[in-house]
């Protein structure tokens, strides 16, 4: 009885570049070859790497912004009179650094309200300087219900490390001015038509 011929055995005499094109085959040699020379530095390390190749993080101030009045807050300063924001008024969010910040800035935010404190996903615009801004609708930035009342505490979290929370709880430890927690109340108010 004649075996047929599989379709590995009819591949082994084709040469690697009939199956792949030339520079994909060297990009992956090349890549096989560097994986095994370069290694990602543990979370421990990030923070101590970060401060070497672009310093400490200066102090951020946070100025929020809402209907008519403006405040000002500095580092962990719960408890400041919050800002009275209309839910379909803007509401303008800057964190200011205290000078230029080269390098990168990594902002975390979270919302606390009822003694509840959840995961706020945020994506602030980036200035050359390293100011960060959020601006918008107060109920679309906030992503809060129409009939939402009350005071709301909006938690930022600024590094340099692009680790999560979690893991960046270690590295207060081992940086000096990073990460920083920067607080601010807002108190929200029923929209106009309401």
């Amino acid at each position: 009885m004649i075996a047929r011929p599989s379709i590995v055995s009819s591949l082994v005499p084709l040469p690697l570049t009939g199956l792949f094109p030339r520079p994909l085959l060297l990009g992956l040699v090349f890549l096989s070859l560097c994986a095994s020379l370069v290694q990602l530095p543990p979370p421990e390390l990030w923070p101590r790497l970060s401060s070497r190749l672009w310093g400490p993080l200066p102090q951020y101030t946070l100025l929020v912004r809402g209907g008519d009045t403006c405040q000002r807050c500095s580092v962990d300063a719960a408890g400041e009179p919050a800002v009275r924001v209309r839910l379909d008024a803007p509401l303008d969010l800057v964190l200011r650094p205290a000078q230029p910040v080269p390098g990168p800035v990594f902002v975390y935010a979270f919302l606390a309200h009822d003694e509840r404190t959840s995961a706020w996903p945020i994506l602030m615009e980036h200035a050359a300087a390293g100011t960060l801004r959020l601006g918008g609708i107060t109920r679309d930035l906030l992503d809060v219900e129409s009939t939402a009342r009350g005071r709301y505490e909006l938690i930022f979290l600024v590094q340099r490390s692009p680790l999560p929370p979690g893991a960046a709880a270690g590295q207060a430890r081992t940086a000096r001015a990073d990460p920083q927690l920067l607080r601010g109340e807002i108190e929200l108010l029923p929209a106009l038509n309401d």
